[in-house]
């Protein structure tokens, strides 16, 4: 199970979180095929920062802060 926070520092960003709030969904890279980790939280870290996108037809694109030329696939 997850939940999700607003970043305080940048309202436009969410993280991730466990249930717990110890752990975080991050982006292990900035290339194409970077592979998602399951990581202790860092609220400074860009990798952990997550931002929505409305792609139209109720699909939504989940942008890293740290690459957001890249999006999240999940298959």
């Amino acid at each position: 199970d997850w939940s999700s926070d607003v970043c305080s520092s940048d309202l436009e960003y969410f993280y991730i979180l466990s249930l717990d709030n110890t752990k975080a969904i991050t982006v292990n890279g900035t290339y194409d095929g970077a592979d998602l980790i399951y990581s202790d939280f860092n609220p400074g870290d860009d990798n952990q920062k997550w931002k929505l996108l409305d792609a139209g037809n109720q699909r939504y694109y989940l942008i890293p802060k740290s690459d957001e030329k890249r999006n999240m696939d999940i298959e």
